[in-house]
Formats: C-alpha cells, sequence, structure tokens
C-alpha cells in the first residue's frame, strides 16, 4: 500500500535552528515502536520503558519519564544519550504530526528554536511562501515514518470518528457550513475581550508537575506553569526530577492587557494559525459533540479567545519575571506568551491522534 501523503503548507516560512541545552523536547514520554526499542535497549539496556498496557497508548511503549516532573531518561546534562537511535517524536520535533481528516503536519511554536516572525505572514489572506529552512531533516524522519507505519486502519477509525461527526453536524446545524466556518476563522481571527479574564489558570502542582504546561526561560531552563493562592506559581524542573524550585508568584491580569500595534499583529497571526491546523476543527467538534447548548461557530469564536487570553496572560507574566513594563504587551511579550501556551494547546483531545 502506498504511504498516505501529507501536507506540508503549514511549514511555509518556517526557519528553524536547535538550541543545543535547551531540552524542552525531552520533558515527555515519546512512543517506542518495536525496532527502536531495540536499538535503544542496544543502547542502554537498563532504558525504563512504559509498556502499552501501562499507558503507552496506540499500542506503543514509551521512554518512561523521572519522577516529579524530571526529563526523559535518555537525557543527561542537556543531550540525549542515545542520539542516533531517539524514536520518531524526536527526530520530527519541532514538527507535529496530525492525523485527522489528512496528515497534516505544523509547527509546535513553544520550541525556542523555531522563529516566530513568519507568523505575521500567517495573519494576511495567503500567508507565507517560502519553503522551510532548516527542517530537512524533520521533514525527512515523518516522510519515513509514513512509509514505515501501516496507518491504514488507524486512517479508517479516525475517518469513521469525523463521518459520524460530520453527519451529526449537518443534521444539527444544517444551514452551516465547515469549511466557510474554517476560513472565517483563519482570515478574521477573533482576539480575546474583556469578557475572556482572567484567563483559564493552570493547573495547580498538587496534580503533579508532570501535567504542568512547561516553556523554556533563557535564564530558568524548563520552567512549569502551576496555579496558586496569590497568582501563576513559576517552577524551575530539573532533568533528574524531584520538586520544583521556586521562581515567584505573579498575579495574571484580570482584565484585557493593551497591545501595541506589533504585537497585536503577532496575536492575530498565530491565532489565524492556529485556526488553519486540521486539529482545530477537531478539537471543536470533540467539543461541541457532547452537549446541545452552543453553535459550533460559537465555541470556535471562543476557543481562539480563550488561547488569545492565556497567551496575553502567560506573556504578561513572563515580562514581570524579567522585570519589563506590562502597560502595554509588545511583540517581544506576546511571542512569550505563545511560547508558553502553543505545546500545551496541541495536547487538547481531538477526534483524530497524533503520530
Amino acid at each position: 500500500m502506498e504511504p498516505p501523503t501529507f501536507d506540508l503548507t503549514l511549514l511555509k516560512g518556517a526557519r528553524f535552528q536547535c538550541r543545543p541545552g535547551c531540552g524542552l523536547c525531552c520533558f515527555t514520554t515519546p512512543a517506542v515502536t518495536s525496532e527502536e526499542r531495540g536499538a535503544l535497549l542496544h543502547i542502554l539496556p537498563d532504558l525504563p520503558l512504559a509498556e502499552p498496557s501501562e499507558g503507552g497508548g496506540g499500542g506503543f511503549a514509551r521512554i518512561a519519564s523521572r519522577d516529579e516532573g524530571g526529563a526523559c531518561h535518555l537525557l543527561e546534562r542537556s543531550r540525549c544519550r542515545a542520539h542516533s537511535a531517539r524514536p520518531f517524536p524526536c527526530r520530527s520535533f519541532p514538527l507535529h504530526t496530525s492525523l485527522e481528516r489528512r496528515v497534516q503536519v505544523s509547527l509546535v511554536l513553544s520550541c525556542p528554536g523555531v522563529e516566530l516572525t513568519q507568523l505575521t505572514a500567517w495573519g494576511a489572506h495567503a500567508g507565507p511562501v517560502d519553503p522551510p529552512v532548516g527542517l530537512a531533516g524533520e521533514i525527512g524522519a515523518v516522510e519515513r515514518e509514513l512509509q514505515r507505519a501501516d496507518l491504514s486502519e488507524r486512517a479508517s477509525q479516525v475517518s469513521r470518528t469525523w463521518e459520524r461527526a460530520l453527519r451529526t453536524f449537518r443534521r444539527r446545524e444544517p444551514q452551516q457550513d465547515l469549511d466557510h466556518l474554517v476560513e472565517e476563522m483563519v482570515e478574521h481571527p477573533p482576539l480575546p475581550t474583556e469578557e475572556d479574564f482572567p484567563a483559564v489558570p493552570p493547573p495547580p502542582a498538587a496534580e503533579g508537575l508532570e501535567l504542568l504546561p512547561l516553556s523554556f526561560d533563557e535564564e530558568w531552563k524548563i520552567v512549569a506553569w502551576s496555579e496558586a493562592d496569590e497568582g501563576w506559581e513559576l517552577l524551575k524542573l530539573r532533568e533528574e526530577g524531584g520538586p520544583g524550585e521556586p521562581i515567584g508568584t505573579y498575579p495574571p491580569p484580570d482584565r484585557l492587557p493593551r497591545m501595541d500595534h506589533a504585537g497585536t499583529t503577532l496575536l492575530r497571526g498565530y491565532l489565524s494559525y492556529v485556526a488553519r491546523r486540521d486539529r482545530f476543527l477537531s478539537q471543536l467538534l470533540a467539543e461541541w459533540l457532547p452537549q446541545r447548548e452552543y453553535r459550533l461557530h460559537e465555541i470556535a469564536s471562543g476557543t481562539l479567545r480563550q488561547l488569545g487570553a492565556e497567551v496575553l496572560a502567560r506573556g504578561m507574566v513572563l515580562s514581570m519575571l524579567r522585570g519589563q513594563g506590562t502597560e502595554q504587551l509588545g511583540e517581544h511579550a506576546v511571542e512569550l506568551g505563545i511560547r508558553a501556551t502553543d505545546m500545551d494547546h496541541l495536547d487538547q483531545s481531538t477526534l483524530g491522534e497524533q503520530l
């Protein structure tokens, strides 16, 4: 069977250069195929693996992370101990490959090695046109994985789920058109309003450090976000795990922050980029199906406004961490907020699955 084609449109204009010593992508539990497992155990026979029955998902084992929010067991002094044999999720990062109505590849914008200047072009109708730079190896990893993996059964299951969702949508909202809805969100993404503040807080640390949103900071490296009594607490995580080191607790904005023109343009470009992801529509449908109170358009608008509010709130908190002014958020503050939010957003449940 021919491997499925995959859409690379959302990589246009991208520029990437891995940041040595970052390690953000290593605070996870990557899935491992049987072939990858053998190669990894040849290098590290004592590598701890979580079997599928223990939560690997999709029939794959996973490389276990260290306890209490620690990094993958392969990470040591911010370097991978089995870099030549690292599994597909690691070889393809910062690409996010999603199986929805098609296989689509987009960028994980939390990665500090990905430039965000191209987002402003996504706010325009046509989007950027230049080919991606610095991602040839990662794109090749996606291509090889699609050639290796037999996605026919998984794709059929996702396709059936989508067909059921689309039939329900046509029955419940016969006057609406999904393509038109997505086009509207892409061309005119709704920005957050006063009603969207305070923004949705991160989980409390008591729920487990491994569940907290993460971001990269030049000084503190891996930063976890948690809700605390006096605001949002930032914690420095260590690759070996253990209690997070408190960085500071900051009050998130309780009203819509002011933005300058450059900040507004960048936020609009980001929300337009999100709306172009197949996972966005898939997430909306997954949220819309079980309820009867809201129309899909209302959920779409509310989701983008809420995401924008989280970007601004986290950008303001990071600006406070750096001792920068917050009277008016500019492009840099919005960029900080995007990097602190996007990876968390990509983890939301959808009708499909991540490869």
